[in-house]
């Protein structure tokens, strides 16, 4: 079986998806169109498209609150779909092959993606260049990374802030239409299975 970084292209979706296709969902998004579901599921490797999606933690019925995610975290042994919004509409996020559990270090396995949907979707796989895939504190939650300490994904202790730049990790262009951004809303999604 391969990882995730093997069956990951950079993609790219110009014109909206013909066809959808979606994943078993246990509840449904707040964020997410149908469209954008059907290209985040495509992105996926099929081992991880056969697992119906649940919705772990919610800003609108959790509150903003990054301590809350993790306590709905706790019982989470596999991947992670993080889904954000900003207050300029912008979508993007983070598909992670682990748990997103509190950590005084970076962790987790270059099997995971960045993605945006601005102005099209575009997924960034790993790069292999460092393994700073997921950092988890108690006051941040960051993907990817590298020497200048800039972030792909950074989100704030409250869920009101992040930012988003290009990082060695993903190799990404900045997620978000301004490199700091307030965030509407986050959703993350986990699976029933492990990578």
């Amino acid at each position: 079986m391969g990882n995730i970084a093997s069956e990951i292209q950079e993609t790219i979706y110009d014109e909206p998806v013909v066809e959808l296709i979606f994943p078993q969902m246990l509840a449904k998004s707040t964020i997410l169109t149908e469209n954008q579901i059907s290209c985040l599921y495509r992105s996926m490797p099929p081992r991880l498209q056969s697992q119906p999606w649940r919705l772990t933690f919610s800003t609108e019925h959790q509150g903003y609150s990054l301590m809350t995610m993790y306590r709905q975290m706790e019982n989470v042994e596999g991947p992670v779909l993080v889904v954000v919004k900003e207050f300029q509409g912008t979508i993007f996020g983070v598909l992670t092959s682990d748990p997103l559990l509190i950590q005084s270090r970076w962790y987790g396995r270059c099997e995971s993606f960045l993605y945006t949907f601005k102005p099209d979707f575009h997924v960034y796989g790993p790069s292999f260049l460092n393994e700073n895939c997921i950092f988890a504190s108690p006051t941040c939650l960051m993907f990817g990374g590298g020497k200048d300490g800039l972030s792909g994904l950074y989100l704030g202790e409250d869920f009101c802030d992040g930012s988003s730049f290009m990082c060695d990790t993903y190799q990404n262009k900045q997620l978000s239409k301004d490199e700091n951004f307030l965030i509407r809303a986050v959703e993350i999604w986990t699976f029933f299975d492990k990578f």
